[in-house]
Formats: structure tokens, C-alpha cells, sequence
């Protein structure tokens, strides 16, 4: 079995994850009457025995969050015995102060599912539905899946930075925060990395990592940092790296305190601090040989994707079957990891599975476009819709990569791969054109595509996010709980925009301020390691230029201050 490990560092990628994960969840079959959803679940699930001898079937996966963020979840893991002791605590604080919290409360969705109500068959269609949730304090308070102890690394609460206005844990605010908290989990008898080798050795034949990281905090080090064990561990290992850009309610990294004014001078510190964050991570898991899957700030702008020429017809925005605040993290994040479920879920396919090598050397067939674009369209009610947009009918379009900036200019094509699910066979040779004329006028094994009959399952707790189209005989219909969709990963030039702004920001403060120290990246970053950075960036969107112009070199734009 090809096995991939799964790695969540920060509180907004385990809110991504968690939907993830449910969605993965939905798509096991129990009986006979279960669909087949043609998935090896054994790539990212794993076999064990519970505390009573039970079999087990839990993710593949390293989850590393503050502890707060966790919330009930280690109290209620009914399969195994857990405890909420911190080792990390007795380490860290001074030995005089006795800390005590009182436990977290189970969410109402957590508590039915720890103790569900006993049903008889005859009675089975009676049953009591389990809760809806409606808000959220934590990601684990919608999770229904079990974890292995093993996967569960929190940071204990002195890392915790501040709360923002939905009074979530953002935790490190800086790339210097984070290695100074993976140095202290470093202390611990059992570490992340640890836990990782374990996961590891205990695969028949490991083909990489599927990493999520909140790459504008500290969780970005630390992530890093254990990519880096993992490369060390497996130099021909491949990783796919998902980096959230943004803070938790999308914007500028951290939030600030409700209720607290933030002066220009701190406001445009925390920003560089964010911009510096980025672009180490950037470059650090570019250099580590992994693909990098950007995710801009959960905004309107994730709206249309962006069409190769301004006069391509664009997607209307007004869609009343998706109903969606960007800004709520809970929702957000379920579109998110809608798209990433689809767009990844060749790599686990019985038939026609592509492996985590594969995909990798696919999207990046010329050797430095490791940067990766997500988009999609959901959900495809009316194909027509889908791939006739200009007519006035109604399809929702979402780019979740590309840089506001990127989204009026032309860019180029190298690479697009589509998963359709749910379409049917008569409809689908228009979908097929339709999405080679976005692409750009990519062709043969530049444009590819799997189809799969069986639209995406959306069982509870995901929220109602996706409706079935209004009629007169139904104008408020119940939210869907299957619905079809493409969902695509692209490599294009558009990266360039991201890149060519950090590096000029970066460049700006290293001529006004000298070097980086006063950014948070830690007393080791000095001047030539900030001029290293912007030397790094600029490599990397060489890569993603636009092809050889006029004059013989390369297209960088205007935007470089020489």
C-alpha cells in the first residue's frame, strides 16, 4: 500500500482539516446497500487495536495546534486512553505557580456522538438526529472522526499569543515564535517527529506527506521544521504542501484583541512580521522540494476564477445555491476542504489512482513551477450553467489561490487537472470543453481530467453551505447533502504576483531598517540573510514566468526594484 501521512499545523488548517477529514469519513461503505465510492482508504487510514482489543480505523495524521484549540477532544476519545496532562507545562512554567483550568465542555454535537442513544431496528427510522452546529468555538467542535492519541501534539497555553473577535487561540504571530515552540516540543519524551516516525514505520511503502500549515504565522516554522525531519528521514519522499495565507478571519496574519486600538507603527509591524513569515516558509518548502498548494485569505476575492484573457466571460458571483460568509471560518473552511477532498482524491482511487509522485511530477513537468493553483466550480446543477456562464444561468466559480492582484492581467498556462464527480455521461462532453476553454488552450496530457459518477457526499456536521436550485413548488429548499462538482489544480504564471510583492516589500524594509530582526524572524536573521530571502523569491518566480519574450529574456514584469 502507497501510504501518505497527513500533517495540520495551526489552528486554520485543523478547521480545514476537520471538514477534511468528515468528508473522507462519509465516504466509507458499510454494507451492501452503501454506494461504493471507489476509494483505498487504506492510504490514509490505518489499522489498530483499541484500549478493549477493538479494531481501529483512524487517520494517518499528525495534528499540532495550541492546546486550547483542542478543546474536549482528548476527553472524549472513547477508543483509547487519553489523558489531558501537558508535560510540556511542568517543563515551561516556573515551578512555584500552580495552574489549573477547569475542562472544556463537549460541544453538543461531541457529546451525542460520546454517548448515542440506544436504538431499537424496529424503531431505527425514529432515531435521534444528532445536533447541527451552528457555531463553533473550536475545530474539534464538529469533528466525527476518532484519532489516534499519537496524532493529537498540542503546544501548551503559554504559546498562546492572544484571541481575536471570535475569541479563537491564534498562537505564534511570527516565524521566530515558531521555532522557539518547536524547540520546546523538542523536550518532550514523546515529539511530533517521533509520532511521525511511528506512523512511518509502521507503512508497507510510504509515497509522501499531505501537509497544511497556517503559513503566515509561527506554525509555518514548525511545519517546516518538520519537513524537513521527514526529507532528512526519506530524500525521495514527496510532499504536497497546503499553505493558508492569512489570519484566522482571513486578512493580515494575526488578529488583533476585540476592543483594542492598534497604532499605524504596530499595525505595519505585524504586517511586515506576516510578509517575512510567508515568504521563509515559501522558500524553505520550495527548497525542500515540495509543492506548494497557496491559499489566499477566506475573502470575497476567492470568487471567479481567473480566465486567461480579460474577455473570456467570467462566473456570476450570485449564486442562491451556495450560501456563504467568507469571513466564518466554520463555512469557509468547509468550501475549502470541499475542493481539496475532490481535487486530491485521485491519489486514493481503486481505479485509475495516480500516486503522490505522479501528481507532483505532472504539475510541475518543467522543473520549477512547484507553486500550484486551486479552483472549482460547485455545485454543477445545470451543466448548461457550468459551461455557459455568458447565457445569465447561475454556476459559482472559485479561485482559492491567486493573488487579488493577479486576477484582471493574462496569465499563462502549463498544467490543469480536473476531478468531475457527479455529472452524467451525456452531460460531461460539454463540461470537457468547457474546461479546456478556460484553461487557456491547453491540450493532450497538459489537460487532464477523471470523472466519477458519484457526486461529493455532504453528511452532518458539514454545514448548509450548498442548496438545490429554487422552483416554484419548492422556493426554500433543505440543504443538499450530495452534490456535483469540478474542482482542479493548475500550475500557471499567476504565482509571479504573490511572489514579486513579497520580495519588493521585503527588499523596501531591508533598505529602510537594515536588516530583519525588527520582523520576528529571530536574532539569527540579519541583513545578508533578509537579502538571501529576496534573492529566493525572485529564483523562485523565475520559474513561473511567462515565456521567453521578444527580446530573449524571460518576463518578469515591472514590478522588481532594482
Amino acid at each position: 500500500m502507497h501510504e501518505i501521512i497527513h500533517l495540520q499545523f495551526g489552528p486554520r488548517s485543523n478547521h480545514v482539516g476537520t471538514h477534511y477529514w468528515n468528508i473522507a469519513e462519509s465516504l466509507f461503505s458499510y454494507g451492501d446497500e452503501d454506494v461504493d465510492y471507489g476509494v483505498v482508504h487504506d492510504v490514509d487510514w490505518r489499522q489498530g487495536i483499541g484500549r478493549e482489543g477493538e479494531e481501529t480505523y483512524t487517520p494517518r495524521l499528525i495534528l499540532v495546534d495550541i492546546k486550547e484549540n483542542f478543546g474536549a477532544l482528548p476527553n472524549i476519545n472513547a477508543l483509547y486512553n487519553t489523558t489531558d496532562t501537558d508535560p510540556l507545562e511542568d517543563i515551561l512554567a516556573p515551578p512555584q505557580i500552580i495552574q489549573t483550568q477547569q475542562p472544556v465542555t463537549p460541544s453538543p454535537y461531541q457529546t451525542f456522538l460520546s454517548n448515542p442513544p440506544v436504538v431499537d431496528e424496529d424503531s431505527i427510522e425514529d432515531a435521534p438526529v444528532a445536533p447541527a452546529v451552528e457555531k463553533t468555538r473550536f475545530w474539534s467542535d464538529y469533528n466525527r472522526v476518532w484519532y489516534h492519541p499519537r496524532s493529537m501534539n498540542p503546544l501548551p497555553a503559554v504559546f498562546r499569543r492572544e484571541k481575536d473577535e471570535m475569541g479563537l487561540g491564534e498562537g505564534m504571530g511570527s516565524w521566530g515564535e515558531g521555532l522557539e515552540g518547536w524547540k520546546a516540543m523538542g523536550l518532550l519524551d514523546q515529539t511530533p517527529a517521533d509520532n511521525f516516525r511511528l506512523f512511518a514505520e509502521e507503512s508497507d511503502l510510504l509515497q509522501g506527506v499531505q501537509l497544511s500549515l497556517d503559513i503566515s504565522t509561527g506554525f509555518a516554522a514548525m511545519a517546516c521544521e518538520m519537513l524537513g525531519e521527514f526529507k532528512d528521514d526519506y530524500p525521495k519522499g514527496d510532499a504536497i504542501s497546503i499553505g493558508l495565507l492569512g489570519g484566522l478571519l482571513g486578512g493580515g496574519g494575526e488578529q488583533v484583541v476585540s476592543g483594542e486600538e492598534e497604532t499605524d507603527a504596530a499595525r505595519n509591524m505585524r504586517e511586515i512580521s506576516r510578509i517575512f513569515t510567508e515568504s521563509q516558509a515559501i522558500k524553505t518548502l520550495i527548497d525542500q522540494g515540495s509543492t506548494l498548494l497557496p491559499i489566499q485569505a477566506p475573502e470575497e476575492t476567492w470568487r471567479s476564477p481567473p480566465t486567461p484573457s480579460p474577455a473570456t466571460p467570467s462566473f456570476n458571483a450570485s449564486n442562491p445555491c451556495t450560501r456563504l460568509s467568507p469571513s466564518n471560518l466554520h463555512l469557509s473552511s468547509a468550501l475549502l476542504a470541499t475542493h481539496l477532498a475532490s481535487a486530491l482524491l485521485p491519489l486514493r482511487l481503486k481505479a485509475d489512482r495516480i500516486s503522490l509522485p505522479t501528481l507532483v511530477q505532472k504539475l510541475n513537468w518543467r522543473g520549477d513551477t512547484r507553486i500550484v493553483g486551486l479552483s472549482g466550480r460547485a455545485p454543477i446543477w445545470d451543466v448548461n450553467a457550468a459551461t455557459h456562464p455568458a447565457s445569465g444561468a447561475v454556476v459559482e466559480g472559485w479561485d482559492f489561490s491567486s493573488a487579488v492582484g493577479a486576477r484582471a492581467e493574462k496569465y499563462t498556462p502549463f498544467f490543469s487537472h480536473s476531478v468531475i464527480r457527479g455529472v452524467g455521461q451525456s452531460s460531461l462532453p460539454a463540461l470537457l470543453a468547457s474546461l479546456e476553454t478556460s484553461s487557456g488552450g491547453l491540450k493532450g496530457h497538459l489537460l487532464s481530467s477523471q470523472s466519477l459518477p458519484s457526486p461529493l457526499p455532504l453528511l452532518p456536521p458539514f454545514p448548509p453551505i450548498f442548496f438545490p436550485p429554487t422552483t416554484p413548488s419548492d422556493p426554500s429548499p433543505l440543504p443538499a447533502t450530495s452534490i456535483p462538482l469540478v474542482s482542479t489544480l493548475s500550475t500557471t504564471t499567476l504565482p509571479r504576483h504573490l511572489l514579486s510583492s513579497h520580495a519588493n516589500k521585503i527588499d523596501t524594509f531591508l533598505r529602510r531598517h537594515g536588516d530583519m530582526r525588527m520582523s520576528g524572524m529571530g536574532e539569527a536573521f540579519g541583513r545578508d540573510e533578509g537579502r538571501e530571502l529576496v534573492e529566493g523569491l525572485w529564483g523562485i518566480g523565475e520559474g513561473v514566468a511567462e515565456e521567453v519574450g521578444e527580446e530573449g529574456e524571460e518576463d518578469l514584469g515591472d514590478e522588481r526594484m532594482d
